[in-house]
């Protein structure tokens, strides 16, 4: 399993919601790959929520994270335990997309998500088999803390902190 951080345990599936992928207008990158073009900071702020289990504010929030980057997914909310995760699976790729791409374009939009559900601890994606191998790949509340050096939450607390937020995580 690719893990950005350490490994977890997976909770009990309460909810899978359905997504969809749309098309770029680069032909060089994958759709949505330049976050600061892809993300809707407006529908993040709009959105966010202190509960993972908010299912139509959660389905927004992600959406406008645009994860079509990566490829067509469903969403899964896991709230039955601690730690809190929402997973997103992908039921397919764009062109171009390796598991490392992924990786790169998933983390961002985690932290993103970290930011603006309060209690969700873990943002985790699972791709389908790419060169022979299935691919996962997460990240925790801690690492998007760690990675920016205080907490994810306060960082992304306004618009224009979401939008400073997307600043940083491009110059990463």
């Amino acid at each position: 399993m690719r893990n950005l951080g350490c490994a977890l345990a997976a909770g009990g599936a309460l909810l899978v919601l359905a997504g969809c992928a749309g098309s770029g207008d680069r032909a060089d990158v994958p759709a949505s790959t330049v976050l600061r073009d892809a993300v809707d900071v407006a529908s993040l702020e709009a959105n966010r929520t202190p509960h993972l289990g908010d299912n139509s504010r959660v389905v927004a929030l992600v959406g406008a994270t645009r994860p079509d980057a990566v490829g067509e997914s469903t969403l899964e909310l896991r709230t039955d335990e601690r730690p809190y995760e929402l997973v997103v699976h992908f039921s397919s790729v764009a062109d171009g997309v390796t598991a490392d791409v992924a990786d790169g374009l998933m983390a961002d939009r985690a932290a993103l998500l970290l930011a603006t559900i309060d209690n969700v601890d873990e943002v985790r994606w699972t791709l389908p088999e790419l060169s022979g191998q299935e691919s996962d790949g997460m990240l925790s509340r801690a690492e998007a803390d760690a990675l920016f050096g205080s907490p994810v939450a306060e960082l992304g607390a306004t618009a224009d902190g979401l939008t400073d937020l997307v600043e940083r995580l491009e110059s990463t």
